[in-house]
């Protein structure tokens, strides 16, 4: 099979996980809880009129900041109150995702790299599903890899708008699930400038004025709500927040290695392009201060980042995946027989999986 072949083999896979996401969007009821707590939420909100405080069972309920039920509650007003327009904010988000990955990868590495990274990740098992799950998580992850994808263009390309469109994501980031959305993304950028010693980057995203941005973003509602409910603060920053990572007392307590097999088993089934992968990084040895050695950290912060938290859900670890997926569109522009095998293995099984989905 030549290249064009190949290129059109996963254009080909791409728009199948696309229809295949589009034609189920409304085909199952939500499953509880949380598909029908998100779509309540959001739907409580067309019938309160009250955009300022989240309610459930129309009580007031503080586990979550806003934007997911906002977005939960305009798609409902648009469409409908049914499941195919409870899902279709999460289906825009894993959409919006893929392009970012394509910019990204296609930019760094490629045309093929960003068609084998677009790939990668939205066949990817958990990411495929969630895609169409009605759940807080794709839209962290949303704007998460928006802050860190918006970081590496202004930094690689050295274009300064780009970090105020990092500054916020990572605001809408903590509108969606709180200090998670900007602990993640300020991470991951600032062990880079560590690892790699670029301490005038420091000064290039703009801190002063890119926290200004932030808070522009994120301090509107959170004042808002905490003036109108008293108790919002610590039922969420620390109930919600501090005691959820650091105790056991919401039972959700897994051993510190869950998150292994989770990410294997979710990356599926590109996990077998990651021998190629590490491989590839081996072989090459970019330096430090490079795009790979990025995704690299970004992986790592990510993933180690909810190691020790007290409590695990499989879908916590849902960003791993964008730069997993950077990391395979790196890899398969090699044409080694290790990157054939694994990308052969990977569109084998997933056209399987694809052919059961339709049936």
């Amino acid at each position: 099979m030549n290249e064009k072949d190949n290129e059109r083999l996963i254009i080909f896979l791409i728009l199948a996980a696309v229809l295949l996401l589009a034609a189920h969007i409304g085909a199952r009821a939500l499953w509880d809880p949380d598909e029908g707590r998100y779509a309540e939420m959001g739907r409580e909100v067309l019938v309160l009129h009250d955009w300022v405080t989240p309610h459930l069972n129309y009580l007031p309920y503080f586990e979550k900041p806003m934007l997911f039920v906002w977005m939960e509650a305009l798609s409902q007003k648009v469409f409908g109150m049914n499941t195919a327009a409870a899902r279709i904010p999460p289906l825009l988000c894993a959409f919006g995702i893929v392009l970012l990955i394509w910019r990204v990868a296609s930019r760094q590495w490629g045309f093929k790299a960003g068609l084998a990274a677009c790939a990668a990740l939205i066949t990817s098992i958990e990411f495929f599903m969630l895609a169409h799950t009605v759940d807080i998580n794709m839209p962290l992850a949303l704007f998460v890899t928006a802050a860190l994808s918006f970081f590496w263009l202004g930094h690689f390309e050295k274009k300064t708008g780009y970090y105020y469109l990092a500054w916020i994501s990572a605001g809408l980031a903590t509108l969606t699930k709180g200090p998670v959305g900007f602990i993640l993304p300020a991470g991951a950028i600032l062990i880079y400038i560590l690892a790699t010693r670029q301490f005038t980057l420091l000064l290039k995203v703009k801190p002063v004025n890119g926290m200004i941005v932030f808070l522009m973003v994120t301090a509107p509602w959170y004042v808002l709500v905490c003036q109108r409910n008293p108790d919002f603060f610590d039922f969420f920053f620390i109930n919600q927040n501090l005691l959820r990572y650091t105790t056991t007392m919401h039972e959700r307590y897994k051993p510190f290695w869950y998150f292994v097999p989770v990410v294997i088993v979710g990356f599926l089934p590109w996990t077998f392009m990651l021998p190629a992968v590490v491989k590839q990084v081996w072989k090459n040895r970019p330096p430090l201060a490079s795009e790979v050695w990025f995704t690299i950290i970004w992986f790592a912060v990510t993933f180690l980042f909810f190691i020790p938290s007290q409590s695990k859900l499989a879908t916590y670890v849902l960003p791993c995946f964008m730069p997993l997926a950077l990391l395979t569109g790196y890899a398969s522009h090699k044409a080694d027989p290790e990157t054939r095998l694994g990308f052969s293995c990977a569109v084998a099984i997933w056209l399987i999986i694809g052919a059961a989905l339709t049936v």
